[in-house]
Protein backbone atom coordinates (compact mmCIF):
# COMPACT_ATOMS: atom_id res chain seq x y z
CA UNK A 1 0.00 0.00 0.00
CA UNK A 2 1.80 3.40 -1.13
CA UNK A 3 1.99 6.28 1.52
CA UNK A 4 0.95 9.79 1.15
CA UNK A 5 2.02 12.12 3.48
CA UNK A 6 0.55 15.49 3.57
CA UNK A 7 1.79 18.64 5.49
CA UNK A 8 -0.54 21.68 5.79
CA UNK A 9 -1.28 24.46 8.36
CA UNK A 10 -4.94 23.40 9.09
CA UNK A 11 -6.58 20.52 9.47
CA UNK A 12 -10.25 19.77 8.28
CA UNK A 13 -10.96 23.61 8.38
CA UNK A 14 -10.55 26.60 6.30
CA UNK A 15 -9.50 26.62 2.65
CA UNK A 16 -6.94 24.46 2.39
CA UNK A 17 -7.50 22.04 5.41
CA UNK A 18 -10.78 21.22 3.10
CA UNK A 19 -8.46 20.72 0.71
CA UNK A 20 -6.16 18.59 2.08
CA UNK A 21 -8.95 16.28 3.77
CA UNK A 22 -10.18 15.79 0.20
CA UNK A 23 -7.43 15.02 -1.38
CA UNK A 24 -6.66 12.19 1.79
CA UNK A 25 -10.10 10.54 1.70
CA UNK A 26 -10.01 10.27 -2.23
CA UNK A 27 -6.63 9.33 -1.65
CA UNK A 28 -7.54 6.39 1.06
CA UNK A 29 -10.70 5.43 -1.46
CA UNK A 30 -7.71 4.80 -4.48
CA UNK A 31 -5.71 2.41 -1.82
CA UNK A 32 -3.41 5.16 -0.22
CA UNK A 33 -2.11 4.91 3.51
CA UNK A 34 -2.44 8.79 4.43
CA UNK A 35 -0.77 10.73 6.72
CA UNK A 36 -1.19 14.40 7.57
CA UNK A 37 1.05 16.50 9.46
CA UNK A 38 -0.65 19.94 10.61
CA UNK A 39 -0.52 22.97 12.86
CA UNK A 40 -2.38 23.31 16.71
CA UNK A 41 -4.76 26.48 16.12
CA UNK A 42 -6.78 25.18 12.93
CA UNK A 43 -7.67 21.78 13.38
CA UNK A 44 -10.88 20.62 13.30
CA UNK A 45 -11.05 16.30 14.24
CA UNK A 46 -11.88 14.05 13.05
CA UNK A 47 -9.91 13.54 10.34
CA UNK A 48 -9.91 10.63 7.42
CA UNK A 49 -6.21 10.77 7.64
CA UNK A 50 -3.44 9.58 10.38
CA UNK A 51 -3.07 13.24 12.17
CA UNK A 52 0.01 14.38 13.64
CA UNK A 53 0.17 17.81 15.25
CA UNK A 54 3.43 19.53 14.57
CA UNK A 55 3.17 21.91 17.37
CA UNK A 56 1.03 22.89 20.67
CA UNK A 57 -0.80 26.66 20.51
CA UNK A 58 1.86 27.50 23.22
CA UNK A 59 4.49 26.54 20.39
CA UNK A 60 2.76 28.66 17.40
CA UNK A 61 2.50 31.88 19.61
CA UNK A 62 6.09 31.24 20.54
CA UNK A 63 7.03 31.10 17.32
CA UNK A 64 5.31 34.11 15.79
CA UNK A 65 6.64 36.43 18.72
CA UNK A 66 9.82 34.93 17.35
CA UNK A 67 8.66 35.91 13.97
CA UNK A 68 7.73 39.26 14.88
CA UNK A 69 11.05 40.35 16.40
CA UNK A 70 13.67 38.89 13.88
CA UNK A 71 11.45 38.13 10.67
CA UNK A 72 12.03 34.64 10.86
CA UNK A 73 8.68 33.16 10.05
CA UNK A 74 9.10 29.45 9.38
CA UNK A 75 12.23 29.12 11.01
CA UNK A 76 11.23 28.20 14.28
CA UNK A 77 9.37 25.90 16.05
CA UNK A 78 13.20 23.63 16.05
CA UNK A 79 12.33 21.06 18.20
CA UNK A 80 9.04 20.61 17.24
CA UNK A 81 10.33 20.35 13.45
CA UNK A 82 12.78 17.63 13.82
CA UNK A 83 10.42 15.18 15.77
CA UNK A 84 7.97 15.69 12.54
CA UNK A 85 10.93 14.68 10.18
CA UNK A 86 11.45 11.50 12.87
CA UNK A 87 7.81 10.83 12.54
CA UNK A 88 8.63 10.86 8.74
CA UNK A 89 11.47 8.75 9.00
CA UNK A 90 9.38 6.27 10.53
CA UNK A 91 6.54 6.38 8.56
CA UNK A 92 8.67 6.11 4.73
CA UNK A 93 6.30 7.78 2.68
CA UNK A 94 6.50 7.04 -1.41
CA UNK A 95 4.83 10.61 -1.62
CA UNK A 96 5.47 14.16 0.60
CA UNK A 97 2.68 16.59 -0.43
CA UNK A 98 3.26 20.54 0.82
CA UNK A 99 0.46 22.82 0.76
CA UNK A 100 1.10 25.90 3.79
CA UNK A 101 4.41 25.12 5.02
CA UNK A 102 4.18 28.44 6.74
CA UNK A 103 1.76 29.78 9.59
CA UNK A 104 4.20 29.12 12.51
CA UNK A 105 3.46 25.78 13.16
CA UNK A 106 6.56 24.31 11.30
CA UNK A 107 10.51 25.02 10.23
CA UNK A 108 10.82 25.11 6.77
CA UNK A 109 14.63 25.34 7.00
CA UNK A 110 15.02 22.26 8.78
CA UNK A 111 12.02 20.31 6.72
CA UNK A 112 14.06 21.35 3.41
CA UNK A 113 17.42 20.15 4.64
CA UNK A 114 15.82 16.95 5.21
CA UNK A 115 13.53 16.39 1.93
CA UNK A 116 17.19 17.88 -0.13
CA UNK A 117 18.77 14.43 1.22
CA UNK A 118 16.14 11.81 0.31
CA UNK A 119 14.69 10.15 -2.76
CA UNK A 120 11.36 10.87 -2.73
CA UNK A 121 8.86 12.64 -5.17
CA UNK A 122 7.94 15.91 -3.22
CA UNK A 123 4.63 17.83 -4.76
CA UNK A 124 4.06 21.00 -3.28
CA UNK A 125 0.88 23.25 -4.00
CA UNK A 126 1.49 27.07 -4.07
CA UNK A 127 -1.86 28.87 -2.32
CA UNK A 128 -0.03 31.96 -2.53
CA UNK A 129 3.16 33.48 -3.50
CA UNK A 130 5.60 32.93 -0.10
CA UNK A 131 7.37 30.16 -1.30
CA UNK A 132 9.64 32.88 -3.89
CA UNK A 133 9.30 35.70 -1.85
CA UNK A 134 11.28 37.29 1.49
CA UNK A 135 8.86 38.15 3.44
CA UNK A 136 5.16 38.44 1.86
CA UNK A 137 2.45 35.60 1.05
CA UNK A 138 1.18 38.36 -1.72
CA UNK A 139 3.30 40.96 -3.40
CA UNK A 140 0.32 42.75 -5.21
CA UNK A 141 -0.88 45.27 -2.86
CA UNK A 142 2.24 46.68 -3.07
CA UNK A 143 3.11 46.15 -6.70
CA UNK A 144 6.89 45.01 -5.41
CA UNK A 145 8.65 42.65 -8.13
CA UNK A 146 12.06 42.61 -6.49
CA UNK A 147 11.42 38.27 -5.81
CA UNK A 148 11.46 38.43 -9.72
CA UNK A 149 14.44 40.61 -10.65
CA UNK A 150 17.33 41.48 -7.86
CA UNK A 151 15.99 39.85 -5.19
CA UNK A 152 13.79 40.70 -1.61
CA UNK A 153 15.14 43.71 0.08
CA UNK A 154 13.90 46.20 2.37
CA UNK A 155 10.55 44.54 1.86
CA UNK A 156 7.24 47.33 2.03
CA UNK A 157 5.07 45.17 2.97
CA UNK A 158 7.13 43.90 6.41
CA UNK A 159 3.99 44.86 8.77
CA UNK A 160 1.47 42.44 6.79
CA UNK A 161 1.41 39.16 7.30
CA UNK A 162 3.83 37.33 8.44
CA UNK A 163 4.27 40.74 10.48
CA UNK A 164 7.81 41.66 11.46
CA UNK A 165 9.30 44.48 13.65
CA UNK A 166 12.20 44.16 10.96
CA UNK A 167 13.05 43.88 7.70
CA UNK A 168 15.26 40.41 6.89
CA UNK A 169 13.58 39.94 3.58
CA UNK A 170 17.24 39.26 1.50
CA UNK A 171 18.06 36.80 4.01
CA UNK A 172 14.83 34.92 3.96
CA UNK A 173 14.92 35.14 -0.11
CA UNK A 174 18.26 34.11 -0.46
CA UNK A 175 17.67 30.64 2.22
CA UNK A 176 14.26 30.30 0.35
CA UNK A 177 16.30 30.33 -3.35
CA UNK A 178 19.04 27.80 -2.14
CA UNK A 179 17.19 25.15 -0.17
CA UNK A 180 13.91 24.92 -2.83
CA UNK A 181 15.77 25.39 -5.85
CA UNK A 182 18.20 22.36 -4.34
CA UNK A 183 15.67 19.70 -4.49
CA UNK A 184 16.01 17.57 -6.79
CA UNK A 185 12.37 15.76 -6.56
CA UNK A 186 10.33 19.04 -6.64
CA UNK A 187 6.92 19.13 -8.25
CA UNK A 188 4.98 22.32 -8.06
CA UNK A 189 0.88 22.67 -8.69
CA UNK A 190 -0.25 26.40 -8.23
CA UNK A 191 -3.97 26.70 -8.35
CA UNK A 192 -4.51 29.30 -11.09
CA UNK A 193 -3.29 30.15 -14.65
CA UNK A 194 -2.02 33.60 -13.16
CA UNK A 195 0.09 31.40 -10.34
CA UNK A 196 1.41 29.47 -12.70
CA UNK A 197 2.76 32.30 -15.06
CA UNK A 198 3.96 33.84 -12.01
CA UNK A 199 6.08 31.16 -10.34
CA UNK A 200 7.34 30.29 -13.89
CA UNK A 201 9.23 34.13 -13.55
CA UNK A 202 10.82 33.56 -9.81
CA UNK A 203 13.60 31.00 -9.34
CA UNK A 204 11.44 28.19 -9.59
CA UNK A 205 11.40 28.58 -13.00
CA UNK A 206 13.45 25.38 -13.97
CA UNK A 207 10.73 23.29 -12.15
CA UNK A 208 8.26 21.13 -13.09
CA UNK A 209 5.09 23.25 -12.76
CA UNK A 210 1.46 22.44 -13.98
CA UNK A 211 -1.59 24.28 -12.98
CA UNK A 212 -4.67 22.05 -11.00
CA UNK A 213 -7.57 24.55 -10.07
CA UNK A 214 -9.05 24.53 -6.06
CA UNK A 215 -11.78 21.33 -6.28
CA UNK A 216 -15.08 22.32 -4.09
CA UNK A 217 -17.54 19.48 -3.50
CA UNK A 218 -20.45 19.72 -5.73
CA UNK A 219 -22.33 17.63 -3.89
CA UNK A 220 -22.67 20.21 -1.01
CA UNK A 221 -22.31 23.71 -3.21
CA UNK A 222 -25.14 23.44 -5.24
CA UNK A 223 -28.67 25.08 -5.31
CA UNK A 224 -30.18 24.52 -1.84
CA UNK A 225 -33.45 26.20 -0.24
CA UNK A 226 -32.23 29.11 1.45
CA UNK A 227 -36.06 30.28 2.22
CA UNK A 228 -35.63 29.75 6.04
CA UNK A 229 -32.37 31.65 6.09
CA UNK A 230 -33.97 34.56 4.26
CA UNK A 231 -36.31 34.50 6.62
CA UNK A 232 -34.15 34.43 9.68
CA UNK A 233 -32.46 37.72 8.25
CA UNK A 234 -35.77 39.84 7.77
CA UNK A 235 -34.70 39.52 3.72
CA UNK A 236 -38.11 39.14 2.32
CA UNK A 237 -38.55 40.65 -0.94
CA UNK A 238 -34.95 41.77 -0.96
CA UNK A 239 -32.36 41.51 -3.49
CA UNK A 240 -28.85 39.94 -1.71
CA UNK A 241 -25.36 40.11 -2.01
CA UNK A 242 -23.12 38.11 -0.02
CA UNK A 243 -19.03 38.27 -0.07
CA UNK A 244 -17.05 35.87 2.11
CA UNK A 245 -13.29 35.84 3.34
CA UNK A 246 -11.71 33.58 5.68
CA UNK A 247 -9.83 37.00 7.23
CA UNK A 248 -11.38 40.53 6.38
CA UNK A 249 -8.93 42.88 5.35
CA UNK A 250 -8.17 45.79 3.28
CA UNK A 251 -6.73 43.54 0.04
CA UNK A 252 -10.11 41.75 0.58
CA UNK A 253 -11.79 44.87 -0.73
CA UNK A 254 -13.53 45.59 3.02
CA UNK A 255 -13.28 48.95 2.21
CA UNK A 256 -14.75 48.92 -1.18
CA UNK A 257 -17.71 46.89 0.07
CA UNK A 258 -18.08 49.69 2.68
CA UNK A 259 -18.84 52.72 -0.14
CA UNK A 260 -20.72 50.40 -2.62
CA UNK A 261 -23.77 49.78 -0.07
CA UNK A 262 -24.26 53.65 -0.35
CA UNK A 263 -24.34 53.22 -3.82
CA UNK A 264 -27.14 50.44 -3.53
CA UNK A 265 -30.87 51.04 -3.92
CA UNK A 266 -33.29 49.88 -0.88
CA UNK A 267 -33.93 47.31 -1.95
CA UNK A 268 -30.62 45.22 -1.76
CA UNK A 269 -29.14 43.89 1.06
CA UNK A 270 -25.31 43.60 1.47
CA UNK A 271 -24.11 40.73 3.58
CA UNK A 272 -20.58 40.06 4.79
CA UNK A 273 -19.43 36.70 5.84
CA UNK A 274 -15.88 35.77 8.40
CA UNK A 275 -16.04 38.99 9.84
CA UNK A 276 -14.45 39.73 12.91
CA UNK A 277 -16.62 40.61 16.01
CA UNK A 278 -14.65 44.49 16.02
CA UNK A 279 -15.22 44.80 12.51
CA UNK A 280 -18.78 43.64 12.58
CA UNK A 281 -19.17 46.30 15.29
CA UNK A 282 -17.53 49.35 13.12
CA UNK A 283 -19.83 48.47 9.74
CA UNK A 284 -22.46 50.98 8.61
CA UNK A 285 -25.87 49.96 10.01
CA UNK A 286 -26.82 48.80 6.02
CA UNK A 287 -24.29 46.16 6.22
CA UNK A 288 -25.14 42.64 7.63
CA UNK A 289 -21.68 41.55 9.19
CA UNK A 290 -21.93 37.72 10.08
CA UNK A 291 -18.73 36.13 12.08
CA UNK A 292 -16.59 32.92 9.81
CA UNK A 293 -18.40 29.55 9.67
CA UNK A 294 -16.78 26.23 9.08
CA UNK A 295 -20.29 25.15 7.90
CA UNK A 296 -20.15 24.30 4.00
CA UNK A 297 -23.63 23.27 4.46
CA UNK A 298 -24.24 26.96 5.44
CA UNK A 299 -22.10 28.97 3.49
CA UNK A 300 -23.92 26.66 0.74
CA UNK A 301 -27.29 28.67 1.76
CA UNK A 302 -26.07 31.89 2.04
CA UNK A 303 -24.69 31.55 -1.78
CA UNK A 304 -27.82 29.89 -2.75
CA UNK A 305 -29.99 32.71 -1.34
CA UNK A 306 -27.59 35.27 -3.17
CA UNK A 307 -28.63 37.05 -6.70
CA UNK A 308 -24.87 37.91 -6.82
CA UNK A 309 -21.97 37.05 -5.19
CA UNK A 310 -19.02 39.73 -4.73
CA UNK A 311 -15.65 39.00 -4.62
CA UNK A 312 -13.43 42.45 -4.79
CA UNK A 313 -10.70 41.04 -3.50
CA UNK A 314 -7.11 42.76 -4.75
CA UNK A 315 -5.18 39.93 -4.51
CA UNK A 316 -6.75 36.14 -5.16
CA UNK A 317 -4.21 33.17 -6.45
CA UNK A 318 -7.67 31.20 -7.04
CA UNK A 319 -11.08 32.81 -5.46
CA UNK A 320 -12.64 29.82 -3.72
CA UNK A 321 -15.78 31.67 -2.82
CA UNK A 322 -16.37 32.78 -6.87
CA UNK A 323 -16.16 29.21 -7.54
CA UNK A 324 -18.12 27.84 -4.73
CA UNK A 325 -21.60 30.54 -5.27
CA UNK A 326 -20.97 29.43 -8.68
CA UNK A 327 -21.93 25.59 -8.18
CA UNK A 328 -24.30 27.08 -6.25
CA UNK A 329 -26.30 28.45 -9.82
CA UNK A 330 -24.83 32.08 -8.38
CA UNK A 331 -23.49 34.63 -10.85
CA UNK A 332 -20.36 36.64 -9.42
CA UNK A 333 -18.54 40.28 -9.83
CA UNK A 334 -14.88 39.84 -9.64
CA UNK A 335 -11.90 42.50 -9.94
CA UNK A 336 -10.03 42.50 -13.23
CA UNK A 337 -6.77 41.85 -11.36
CA UNK A 338 -4.53 38.21 -10.42
CA UNK A 339 -6.56 34.83 -10.68
CA UNK A 340 -10.18 36.67 -10.22
CA UNK A 341 -10.48 36.61 -14.15
CA UNK A 342 -9.80 33.25 -14.98
CA UNK A 343 -13.39 32.33 -13.42
CA UNK A 344 -15.65 34.35 -14.89
CA UNK A 345 -17.33 34.14 -18.06
CA UNK A 346 -20.12 36.80 -19.68
CA UNK A 347 -22.49 33.77 -18.80
CA UNK A 348 -21.44 33.56 -15.20
CA UNK A 349 -21.22 37.24 -14.05
CA UNK A 350 -18.71 40.06 -14.84
CA UNK A 351 -15.71 41.38 -14.70
CA UNK A 352 -15.09 44.89 -13.12
CA UNK A 353 -12.09 47.29 -13.41
CA UNK A 354 -10.08 47.27 -9.74
CA UNK A 355 -11.52 49.94 -7.53
CA UNK A 356 -14.27 51.22 -9.61
CA UNK A 357 -17.04 50.91 -7.26
CA UNK A 358 -19.90 53.06 -9.72
CA UNK A 359 -19.33 50.31 -12.05
CA UNK A 360 -19.97 47.77 -9.50
CA UNK A 361 -22.98 49.66 -8.94
CA UNK A 362 -23.87 49.65 -12.32
CA UNK A 363 -23.24 45.85 -12.66
CA UNK A 364 -25.05 44.77 -10.05
CA UNK A 365 -28.37 46.39 -11.31
CA UNK A 366 -27.74 44.67 -14.89
CA UNK A 367 -27.11 41.31 -13.06
CA UNK A 368 -30.13 42.01 -11.40
CA UNK A 369 -32.41 43.46 -13.69
CA UNK A 370 -31.61 40.23 -16.20
CA UNK A 371 -32.34 37.73 -13.17
CA UNK A 372 -30.17 35.09 -11.49
CA UNK A 373 -32.15 32.11 -13.60
CA UNK A 374 -30.35 34.15 -16.75
CA UNK A 375 -26.93 32.74 -15.28
CA UNK A 376 -27.52 30.32 -12.81
CA UNK A 377 -27.28 27.58 -15.66
CA UNK A 378 -24.17 28.58 -17.06
CA UNK A 379 -22.70 28.83 -13.49
CA UNK A 380 -23.73 25.87 -12.05
CA UNK A 381 -22.53 23.79 -15.32
CA UNK A 382 -19.06 25.74 -15.05
CA UNK A 383 -18.36 25.04 -11.66
CA UNK A 384 -18.90 20.65 -12.40
CA UNK A 385 -16.94 21.13 -15.40
CA UNK A 386 -13.92 23.23 -13.70
CA UNK A 387 -13.74 22.57 -10.01
CA UNK A 388 -15.37 19.51 -9.13
CA UNK A 389 -13.23 17.94 -6.34
CA UNK A 390 -13.72 14.16 -7.74
CA UNK A 391 -12.15 15.56 -10.67
CA UNK A 392 -9.16 18.07 -9.56
CA UNK A 393 -8.26 15.62 -6.78
CA UNK A 394 -8.03 12.46 -9.18
CA UNK A 395 -5.39 14.74 -10.81
CA UNK A 396 -3.20 14.31 -8.12
CA UNK A 397 -3.76 10.74 -7.30
CA UNK A 398 -2.86 10.55 -10.96
CA UNK A 399 0.38 12.71 -10.59
CA UNK A 400 1.10 10.67 -7.54
CA UNK A 401 1.37 7.23 -9.52
CA UNK A 402 3.05 8.47 -11.86
CA UNK A 403 6.03 9.87 -9.68
CA UNK A 404 6.09 6.56 -7.74
CA UNK A 405 6.18 4.58 -11.14
CA UNK A 406 9.80 6.36 -12.42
Amino acid sequence: MPKLLQIDSCLNMCSTGRITESIGALAISQGWDVYIVHGARYSNPPSCMHSIQAVSKFGEYMHYAEGLIFDNHGMASRSSTRKVIELIKEIKPDVIQLHCIHGYYLNYKLLFEYLNTIDVPVVWTFHDCWAFTGHCAHFMSAACYKWRDEGCSLCPLKYDYPKSLFDFSARNYSIKRKLFSQNKNLHIITVSKWLEKITRESFFHNKSIQTIYNGIDIDIFKPVDSSGLRTRLNLQGKHVLVAAATAWTENKGLNDYIQLVNLLSDDVTLILLGLADEQIKQLPSTIIGKRRTDSAHELAQYYSMADIVLNLSYQETFGLTTAEAMACGTPGIVYNTTASPELITNETGSIVELGNIEEISKTIKDIISKGKAFYSYQCRNRAVMLFDKDNRFMDYIHLYESLIKH
